[in-house]
C-alpha cells in the first residue's frame, strides 16, 4: 500500500512524527509514522528498541499500537529513514489537550484520563516493563467517548 505523509505532528530527539493517509484507499484510517534517520544510529537503535518493546506490548487496549516497520527513502533530505508505523490518535497529547483547555481541565476528565493512564501502566508493568518518561507529552489523549 501506499502512504503518503500529509503533516507533521511532532518532533523529538529521536526524530518526527507525521500523519500518513493512504492514497490507494483513503477510507483507511489514517496512521502516525515515527521517523529516524538510519545514518544516526542513536536514533536508530531508540526506534528499534521501542518498536521491540511496543511488539511485546502489542494487544493491550491501553498502550499505542505498532502496526508495521519500514525502511523509507526522504526525497527532501536525501537520505534513508527508519520508520515505525503506528496506530494514528487524533487527539494528540494529554499536553495538548491541557493548553488547548487553556492550562485547565475540568476535575472529570482529570479523573477519566488517570484511569487511562494507570491502566496503561498496569499493562507495560504486566509485561515487566517501566516507563521512564512519564509525562503529558508522552501520553496520547484518545478522545473520551473512545
Amino acid at each position: 500500500m501506499q502512504w503518503v505523509r500529509v503533516r507533521v505532528l511532532g518532533k523529538g530527539s529521536y526524530g518526527v512524527v507525521t500523519l500518513a493517509v493512504n492514497s490507494e484507499d483513503p477510507s483507511l484510517p489514517s496512521i502516525a509514522v515515527k521517523s529516524s534517520r538510519l545514518e544516526d544510529s542513536h536514533s536508530f537503535e531508540s526506534l528499534e528498541k521501542e518498536k521491540r518493546t511496543l511488539d511485546h506490548l502489542y494487544g493491550s487496549p491501553h498502550i499505542l499500537a505498532f502496526l508495521t516497520d519500514t525502511v523509507s527513502f526522504d526525497d527532501q533530505l536525501g537520505g534513508w529513514d527508519y520508520d515505525l508505523c503506528l496506530k494514528y490518535v487524533p487527539g494528540g497529547s494529554l499536553s495538548d489537550l491541557i493548553k488547548k483547555h487553556g492550562g485547565r481541565l475540568p476535575e472529570r476528565e482529570v479523573q477519566d484520563y488517570t484511569r487511562m493512564i494507570l491502566k496503561g501502566l498496569c499493562g507495560v508493568h504486566e509485561k515487566g516493563y517501566v516507563h521512564c518518561d512519564l509525562k503529558p507529552d508522552n501520553i496520547l489523549a484518545r478522545p473520551l467517548q473512545d
